[in-house]
């Protein structure tokens, strides 16, 4: 599968991967395809997952490609925008009234999805889904 597929059928097919696994582990899957859309740090986050045991929110960019693929996986701005969303996430979970109204209001609703969940960190991160044998790996970008 993955060889025939378009651009987004390939992505959703990569998070589905990635998700399946993740429920493997006991993890919840907060939100799929998360978006900061008002905000200058405008970006979609595939995966907001909580891990229990660690007490950790993990917001995961999943990449699917064709094994020894030569496309870059991620570009310098697509890892800007994530890495601000990271710093989003982290400030709302200190006061959320620091944030503008547009930053907080798309947290405020997920967040209001987790009351209760204890959270001592939140990880950007970063998943390459290989699309004919399904391994998922962490990666780094490597400009």
């Amino acid at each position: 599968m993955g060889l025939g597929m378009n651009r987004k059928k390939t992505g959703v097919f990569g998070e589905k991967i990635v998700e399946e696994y993740f429920y493997s582990k006991g993890c919840d899957i907060i939100a799929k395809n998360f978006r900061f859309s008002k905000s200058p740090y405008a970006c979609e986050i595939d995966l907001v997952v909580y891990h229990e045991p660690t007490e950790s929110l993990w917001l995961c960019e999943v990449k699917t490609r064709k094994p020894k693929s030569e496309f870059e996986i991620l570009s310098f701005k697509q890892y800007q925008r994530l890495q601000n969303s990271l710093y989003l996430f982290k400030k709302y979970m200190k006061n959320p009234r620091a944030l503008e109204f547009y930053e907080r209001d798309s947290l405020d609703q997920l967040f209001g999805h987790m009351d209760g969940l204890e959270i001592r960190r939140i990880r950007l991160l970063l998943l390459k889904v290989d699309s004919l044998s399904h391994k998922i790996e962490l990666f780094q970008p490597t400009w």
